[in-house]
């Protein structure tokens, strides 16, 4: 990471916008009310869910590598490829779903077909939380693969910042909408984000909430500053004597950004810190907090938003010891 590079840019109006004209919404509501009544409580880590389909992102100490946007304002893109990555990997290892992994996310082409469909082609970097949900829905994604001509198997900040200020091809468009997001979220309290997480759910928080840039000694990150950014919460929680219920987040400036403080558990994905409930709490007031719920990838039966998940069973912690 070069500079702090962000990227978000607000639009609150238009993110309820995309997530309330779905017709299911009203229904998620109550499904995410009876979630918050069966949850058992505790730590989950799913982040390790994506280890079972792709293991080379994953260090020999087993710590997930962190994505690294550089110096384009791409991080409402790039946190969202990796979020579609661990819901890929969630529905199958977790909720046993009968589907196929695809591949890794396209960051390039999630940052530039929300600016796409925000209608924010042009110079300037930079996107919306409204408009990555648009574009998931109208565009879907591409994964890290070669499509003809196009090389999408590492990520290029060129293509990023060329892509999002002229459009993506159209010729890649026609498979890219074979994979879209079906269903989504909009996160209003700690106690959904909290249910959510624990079901599984990754989260995108966009937001201008600022941290120091290091952890402290048990992993945490302290507000400071601000931040017109996004980042991911793969399903990750944990529950904290102190700081309350807590949720681990991602960053995308690369392994060796916030490499001070401790973590935990030993297998904390690198550029990532734990928040408290406080902090949690005031992202959800200040910013937009989605959580991706129904992603169409490589599965052949149909989704159900309520599938029971079996609370007894240790691999709700996708532990390492499971085989996953």
């Amino acid at each position: 990471m070069e500079e702090n590079q962000q990227g978000w840019i607000p639009d609150n109006s238009g993110v309820m916008r995309e997530t309330e004209r779905q017709q299911w919404y009203g229904q998620a509501q109550d499904e995410v009310d009876q979630l918050i009544k069966d949850d058992p409580g505790g730590d989950t880590f799913h982040y390790r869910c994506l280890f079972q389909f792709k293991p080379d992102e994953f260090d020999s100490s087993g710590r997930l590598s962190s994505l690294n946007q550089g110096s384009v304002g791409s991080c409402v893109g790039v946190a969202t490829a990796r979020l579609i990555d661990h819901l890929q990997a969630m529905d199958i290892a977790v909720r046993r779903q009968d589907e196929t992994f695809c591949d890794l996310t396209s960051p390039e082409w999630c940052y530039a077909t929300s600016r796409e469909a925000n209608g924010m082609l042009g110079r300037g970097d930079g996107s919306t939380n409204s408009g990555m949900l648009k574009a998931l829905v109208k565009y879907g994604v591409l994964f890290k693969r070669k499509y003809d001509s196009h090389d999408l198997t590492g990520y290029s900040v060129d293509r990023c910042r060329d892509w999002g200020r002229r459009g993506v091809p159209d010729s890649l468009k026609p498979e890219a909408k074979k994979h879209v997001l079906l269903k989504s979220f909009r996160i209003r309290s700690v106690d959904q984000w909290w249910a959510l997480a624990g079901a599984g759910y990754p989260v995108n928080l966009c937001s201008g909430w600022g941290g120091t840039g290091y952890r402290d000694d048990e992993g945490y990150m302290r507000k400071s500053g601000s931040w017109m950014h996004s980042m991911g919460n793969p399903a990750a929680r944990r529950l904290h004597s102190r700081k309350g219920r807590s949720f681990l987040i991602c960053n995308s400036w690369g392994n060796h950004w916030a490499k001070k403080g401790s973590i935990w558990p030993d297998d904390m994905p690198h550029g990532s810190f734990w928040i408290s409930e406080s902090d949690a709490a005031w992202i959800v007031r200040n910013g937009e907090v989605i959580a991706y719920a129904d992603f169409k990838g490589g599965f052949t039966a149909p989704y159900n938003w309520g599938k029971a998940i079996d609370w007894d069973n240790d691999e709700i912690n996708v532990r390492w010891d499971d085989g996953i």
